[in-house]
């Protein structure tokens, strides 16, 4: 059995659970206090009071760390230090466990971590081959002006922020092309700016263990999407299944195994000079509406490397 680490808000693991042909062990972390028994001495268990279905070393067969979030808490009238205290020790004791069992992960947690450091990121998918657009970090007005060449396009993105939570809205702060009176704006902040790559068309490559699932985006079909083709939810862009060349899967491949992942969305940029440039790798990246677009296999395949895996 797979023990699937998320919350009850995941859509991905809805469509998982939807997809495959086992019984799995959904463990919702915002409800940890409320739906769950637990025991995690040495002989350690998990109980869904729901469903009255259990998990324990006996009957697992790996770890998917998905979504945890902090748990709701099941007391009254605790102010909100005291709320917040008790939800973060709560939280460490289900992660501290879950983080300490041996076990075949899809990717550990602490991989992960790693693996979404953006400039660690760049250094290695340089390292394997891939092309990366020139990129600038900094909060020094005057050094900007030195680096950018006036006669080429640039693009502003978040290094670390994949969305934000403002008035209890989600939003993402999509790529934007700069201007040369936005520069101004920057004022001891830092920035990371990366030269505009005229494209042909995007790719996302899902790797599942030695398993490629590629998907070309024709994001340059849509005014819209031409900058970053996540707007209007993804929907607003046409997908299709391609297929890629060796020497492309081997750069994938590499590029995992420098952060000893087993699972990754690797979003890259097929340029006008067929030149291959990597944007960026996500260890826990979405793949649910590709599958069910295209019908890839990737939910299978997920649970197939738990089961089958040697």
């Amino acid at each position: 059995m797979i023990l699937i680490v998320t919350n009850t808000e995941d859509n991905t693991i809805d469509y998982f659970l939807g997809s495959v042909s086992k019984k799995h062990f959904r463990f919702n972390t915002d409800k940890f206090l409320m739906d769950y028994d637990f025991d995690f001495s040495q002989n350690w268990y998990i109980r869904d009071k729901k469903c009255n279905l259990f998990i324990n070393q006996k009957k697992i067969n790996g770890i998917y760390y998905r979504r945890p979030v902090l748990p709701h808490l099941n007391i009254q009238n605790a102010n909100d230090n005291l709320s917040w205290q008790l939800q973060n020790e709560a939280y460490e004791v289900f992660d501290s466990f879950i983080n300490s069992i041996d076990v075949n992960f899809l990717n550990s947690k602490y991989a992960m971590i790693k693996a979404e450091n953006k400039l660690i990121q760049l250094k290695n998918a340089k390292n394997v081959g891939f092309y990366i657009p020139k990129t600038i970090i900094t909060n020094d007005k005057s050094r900007l002006y030195q680096y950018l060449n006036q006669n080429k396009k640039y693009c502003i993105k978040p290094l670390y922020l994949g969305y934000f939570e403002l008035n209890r809205n989600n939003y993402i702060p999509y790529t934007a092309i700069i201007e040369k009176c936005d520069y101004d704006m920057i004022i001891n902040y830092p920035v990371f700016i990366q030269e505009y790559v005229e494209k042909k068309y995007e790719l996302r490559i899902t790797c599942i263990g030695d398993k490629i699932f590629p998907v070309k985006i024709l994001s340059q079909s849509n005014n819209s999407t031409k900058i970053d083709w996540r707007v209007d939810n993804c929907s607003s862009v046409e997908y299709m299944k391609t297929r890629i060349n060796n020497e492309l899967k081997n750069k994938c491949n590499k590029l995992l195994h420098c952060f000893n992942l087993n699972f990754a969305c690797i979003d890259l940029i097929v340029g006008k000079n067929n030149k291959i440039y990597f944007l960026d790798l996500n260890p826990n990246g979405q793949w649910a509406w590709l599958d069910e677009i295209l019908n890839l296999g990737i939910a299978k395949e997920i649970e197939r490397y738990f089961y089958e895996r040697k």
